[in-house]
């Protein structure tokens, strides 16, 4: 019992300690404070921490800086670790034009002939500066003019990676410009009208797409960018309007951290906060009173300005339980491949161990982006690889605790990992807390089209997984016993039922859900097609059971080709762009579901493969 207890210990011990909130030494800046200051962007309220690492996670790849130089630390040269800058920091250094911003490595290109172009020379990461970039960009501008002239179809893969650069440097140019200081002339009306009029159209095109970081006078009023919220400031000094005072205030955070100012930079961010939490007060006076005369709860719920749900936000950044929970699956799968090599009882207790911890780690993310979203668990395919995971975990799990033969420990761990794998690189595309359309704006059908729709998803992969663990650990490693295999053939059966009800469920509410939305109950839309698929493939496997078509092998090898179909309906109908359902992301991932697709074809070619050869072209009985 030691064993179990000792390894759920140890990393119980790292996890806290990932968990611990950032300490500030008191000779630094409070920089993890200012990344807790709400801003609205992309039509939600959040902090500036997410906007720093879903910006810099879109353009570089990670949520981090890694710096050039070496560790200060022994430990760290010793294992060549670099230093790293947060990136709340990265973006104060960007949006205030701090001189360490240009040389940070941020920009991932890992195109080769892009590279060559463009005079780069490949090093580790792929990632180069604003500096070098600068220093190329008559070259970066003719190749995004070339680029753009052919259409996306025809274009080569380098014209297509210097659409994808153009993009990023766009992003960047944008956050920065979004920040700058006007410098207008306010000494005069006619001076400051010349300059309004030279700055117009770029106000114009901030004020669409940068990021708001000024909170209004009225909580009825929109948010601001910076630079258009001083060249109002302005306007209204002048002509002795009301003056937003959260404008100069924010100013002067950014200025004192330009100078590297400390104690004005810690007392201008108290001086922000202060006022950020009187306007976060009568925010939520006037939510209240929307809601009193409205009788019901205001759709725009998650855009309050409730400062304790975005510092919390800010944490669950800082703390990153999902990535956590992947790395511990991780560990967990090693344990329970090592139970079936020998010292089974205690490495299979301690797997199952780990995992429960795991699996509350896990439930506490999921729990946790709930409360930040205000929206039920799946709301994108971000979020649904996050339940996909959880569901299917929960589900092995409690098979492990009926059965208790290791199965269950190693389907959760298999199942567990690639989820949250999956998960970590869709987070990729930027923010994963992503404003709904307004069709699917929504709690209702959310909380119950959705959730049934992605646990037939869950539980149809669940039961591909139980099908390939068949092939290769009782048909080519032959390591089960004739009782294993056959709880084994029970789980995936049983699993199968539950995937035909939660899948035939959905759909019929998925159904009543496009009557209330569109008029119609049913149309030859490819999400629709792909969830009716899923039903009719999980009934006529059951059938084919039923029916005495297939038997064990049979139905493991069926039961993985329901990974196909799930996948299909998951991420391939979006690849075709058409439908009202096309709300997913997925570009660039065509060769991942092939390769997907390819890998399960040859799992269950090797199923087939090995069961006749291993009988000399007769099943034997172990195999049926």
């Amino acid at each position: 019992m030691w064993v179990p207890a000792v390894i759920v210990l140890i990393f119980a011990g790292w996890v806290s300690g990932r968990a611990r909130p950032p300490k500030i030494a008191a000779t630094a800046m409070n920089v993890s404070e200012f990344g807790k200051l709400p801003l609205a962007y992309e039509g939600r309220i959040q902090p500036f921490d997410t906007l720093a690492r879903n910006v810099l996670t879109v353009i570089s790849g990670h949520g981090v800086v890694e710096l050039e130089k070496e560790s200060s630390s022994a430990l760290g040269r010793l294992f060549g670790i670099k230093p790293k800058v947060s990136a709340t920091k990265w973006l104060l250094d960007t949006i205030t034009a701090a001189p360490a911003a240009k040389d940070y490595q941020v920009f991932r290109i890992e195109n080769l002939d892009l590279l060559q172009t463009l005079g780069l020379e490949p090093r580790d990461g792929f990632r180069y500066s604003v500096a070098e970039l600068t220093e190329r960009r008559d070259e970066t501008m003719k190749q995004f003019e070339l680029a753009r002239e052919v259409p996306a179809e025809k274009q080569t893969l380098e014209q297509k990676k210097v659409m994808e650069l153009s993009k990023r440097i766009f992003l960047y140019t944008t956050l920065q410009d979004s920040f700058a200081n006007p410098a207008l002339r306010t000494d005069t009306v006619e001076n400051l009208q010349a300059d309004l009029a030279l700055i117009g159209r770029e106000v114009q095109r901030l004020d669409k797409m940068g990021p708001r970081a000024i909170p209004p006078l009225e909580p009825d009023q929109p948010w601001q960018i910076v630079f258009a919220a001083e060249v109002e400031y302005a306007v209204n000094g002048l002509m002795q309007r009301p003056l937003n005072a959260a404008t100069p205030a924010l100013r002067a955070v950014l200025d004192a951290y330009r100078a590297d100012d400390l104690d004005q930079f810690n007392t201008a961010l108290s001086a922000y906060q202060k006022i950020v939490s009187e306007r976060a007060v009568a925010d939520a006076d006037y939510q209240e009173k929307l809601t009193t005369e409205a009788g019901v709860g205001d759709r725009k719920t998650a855009e309050r300005l409730d400062l304790g749900r975005i510092a919390y936000e800010a944490y669950f950044n800082h703390f990153n339980p999902f990535v956590l929970a992947m790395a511990l699956y991780l560990v967990c799968f090693v344990l329970a491949a090592c139970s079936w090599l020998g010292w089974s009882t205690a490495l299979n207790r301690s797997a199952n161990w780990l995992l429960w911890f795991t699996f509350a780690l896990h439930t506490y993310a999921l729990v946790a982006r709930i409360y930040i979203s205000g929206r039920p668990p799946v709301t994108n395919l971000y979020s649904s690889a996050v339940f996909i995971g959880w569901a299917a975990v929960l589900f092995a799990l409690v098979y492990e605790y009926v059965y208790r033969r290791g199965l269950g420990n190693l389907l959760a761990a298999i199942v567990g990992f690639p989820t949250l794998f999956i998960a970590y690189n869709l987070a990729g595309d930027g923010d994963t807390f992503m404003v709904l359309q307004a069709v699917l704006d929504t709690q209702f059908w959310l909380a119950t089209h959705v959730v049934c729709i992605t646990l037939g998803y869950s539980t149809t992969i669940l039961a591909g997984m139980m099908g390939i663990v068949y092939v290769v650990m009782a048909l080519w490693l032959n390591r089960l016993d004739d009782e294993s295999r056959k709880q084994l053939i029970r789980m995936t059966y049983g699993t199968l039922c539950f995937a035909t009800f939660f899948s035939f469920v959905g759909t019929v509410l998925g159904g009543l859900w496009a009557d209330d939305s569109w008029g119609r109950f049913w149309g030859w839309d490819p999400k629709e097609n792909g969830a009716l698929i899923i039903v009719l493939w999980n009934a006529l496997v059951l059938h084919a059971r039923w029916g005495g078509m297939i038997a064990h092998r049979g139905l493991a090898i069926l039961a993985i080709f329901g990974n196909i179909v799930t996948a299909w309906s998951w991420f391939g109908v979006n690849l075709m762009g058409v439908g009202l359902h096309s709300y997913g992301f997925t570009e660039g991932r065509v060769k991942w579901l092939i390769l997907f697709v390819f890998s399960q074809l040859l799992v269950m070619a090797l199923g087939i493969f090995v069961s006749t050869r291993a009988s000399g072209g007769r099943e034997s009985p172990a195999n049926v």
